[in-house]
């Protein structure tokens, strides 16, 4: 999920991303760089980052976006 969302700027929140399925993810990084309308991500377990590696720089650039704690 490499870059997947970076740079969209007007990108405020993420509706529902529950309903994909992140078990087999390996990889977020810069996932949603540069999105600085980002304000917030829901707070869902089905988002699942077990697996995950690398979330390098994963938020940078998210300026209106207080990070839920899992992704600390």
């Amino acid at each position: 999920m490499i870059l997947i969302f970076n740079r969209c700027y007007k990108l405020s929140s993420l509706p529902n991303i529950s309903k994909g399925n992140t078990n087999n993810v390996t990889d977020m990084w810069s996932m949603f760089s540069g999105c600085s309308s980002l304000s917030s991500l829901p707070n869902d377990s089905k988002f699942n980052t077990n697996n995950v590696k690398d979330m390098n720089s994963m938020f940078i650039g998210c300026k209106a976006l207080i990070i839920p704690s899992k992704f600390k």
